[in-house]
């Protein structure tokens, strides 16, 4: 298995939409977004400002996505992602772990210092995170008005 990571480019949305669909719709999220809301949010991130996203590709092949954007903060600027997932198929094989590892080396080298993400507390990517070196801040609390 050959991995390399890659920045995400407009021609890349159609593979990307097709992983997220696939890692999102299945339990624990049981997302129902269709392609056409998938690809639209995609397009979003990449056209944003500050933006940075990335395919993981194992030969060649879109096997992970990750999407987010670099977020200023009193102590520099840390990526922030908005949504990272490992399609089913190339899932619990260490793709995912390398996938961060070499986000993270490509953040240092573009003065990013830190990464942060939410996810929900009882579900399996917690902990994924947590044996990838993210830990959870007590007394943080994320709030959402609608």
């Amino acid at each position: 298995m050959n991995l390399r990571v890659k920045v995400m480019e407009e021609h890349d949305i159609g593979a990307c939409t097709a992983i997220f669909i696939a890692a999102f719709s299945a339990e624990p999220w049981n997302d129902t977004s269709g392609p056409d809301d998938v690809s639209a949010y995609l397009l979003r991130f990449l056209e944003l400002e500050g933006s940075m996203c990335f395919v993981c590709l194992s030969d060649d092949a879109p096997a992970a996505m990750s999407i987010g954007m670099k977020k200023p903060y009193l102590g520099g600027v840390e990526y922030y992602i908005d949504q990272f997932c490992v399609a089913p198929a190339h899932q619990r094989r260490g793709i995912g772990s390398f996938f961060l590892n070499r986000i993270e080396a490509l953040c240092a080298g573009q003065g990013v210092s830190g990464m942060l993400l939410n996810t929900e507390f009882s579900f399996p990517a917690r902990l994924f995170y947590e044996r990838n070196g993210f830990h959870v801040v007590e007394g943080l609390s994320v709030l959402v008005k609608e």
